[in-house]
């Protein structure tokens, strides 16, 4: 089970207005929410937690929140040292933006012993959508990124928004195109456009722009048929781990219906990964 850890960061994008969709509190836990909780404090609340819920015996470290990596090498080597020294994680896993990785970053991720892979906030190739959300970074520093984490031979894992706007299926197959093309890039996952009220998108958002339920799972679809079989999917939909936090438009249901669904639609077009390559 994966653990989400904070370093107490906070992601440098929010001097730039935020990611008009971000709203952290709908991925964190509640013990998170002050940013001044030790990591092994942290440690210690949440896998008893976990345990209880899920009788699990091995963990994951996610360290998910903000940017995990907009800090200094040394900070970011001394918080993995610490995750270390726990005895619990086999792995650990950081999410961070495509601009906020460097040599020396890398270097000091290379240095702890434990095997650690980079989430990387890729979201689409294009860069007209990466400005409508608000992004601040460009295609080009995700290939800067990518590159990088190649050379360190770090594995990556890619978040990906389907259903921005301005994007067609034409639009979203070429990022899809774009991730089959890295060995590197090891995992992937999708997410709904999801509005939490509070974010700069609850403002703007029209209903009839929003991706309803139906053309998403048939827009996974598409995009599953023509993912590489080699990329591992761990995510398919948008979830919030506060419930509290409600959507103003949300899918209906719950997860389990919806890949239920899903499973129906690929079942009936005779989809599954990679067949449409």
């Amino acid at each position: 089970m994966k653990v989400g850890l904070s370093l107490g960061l906070v992601c440098p994008n929010r001097a730039k207005g935020s990611c008009i969709f971000c709203l952290p509190s709908t991925f964190t836990d509640a013990i998170n929410d002050g940013k001044d909780i030790s990591l092994e404090e942290q440690i210690n609340h949440l896998i008893p937690k976990i345990q209880g819920n899920t009788k699990a015996k091995k963990f994951i470290a996610y360290l998910q929140d903000e940017t995990s990596t907009a800090c200094s090498p040394s900070f970011l080597k001394d918080s993995l040292v610490k995750i270390i020294k726990s005895n619990i994680f086999e792995e650990v896993i950081i999410s961070t933006r495509p601009d906020y990785l460097n040599h020396d970053i890398l270097t000091a991720i290379k240095s702890v012993d434990l095997p650690v892979t980079i989430e990387l906030g890729m979201q689409t190739i294009h860069d007209e959508s990466l400005k409508w959300l608000n992004r601040n970074h460009e295609h080009q520093d995700s290939i800067k990124a990518i590159k990088l984490c190649e050379e360190y031979n770090i594995p990556l894992g890619i978040h990906l928004i389907l259903g921005i706007p301005s994007e067609d299926k034409s639009m979203i197959l070429e990022t899809i195109d774009f991730i089959n093309k890295y060995k590197i890039i090891k995992d992937v996952k999708f997410h709904n456009l999801v509005i939490f009220a509070g974010t700069r998108l609850a403002q703007i958002y029209s209903e009839d722009k929003i991706i309803k339920y139906t053309d998403y799972l048939n827009l996974l679809a598409l995009v599953l048929g023509n993912l590489s079989p080699e990329k591992t999917v761990s995510r398919l939909f948008t979830s919030n781990l506060r419930r509290d936090l409600i959507a103003i438009h949300p899918f209906p249901g719950i997860k389990q219906i919806w890949l239920k669904d899903l499973w129906h639609i690929l079942k009936m077009k005779n989809i599954y990964q990679g067949s449409l390559l």
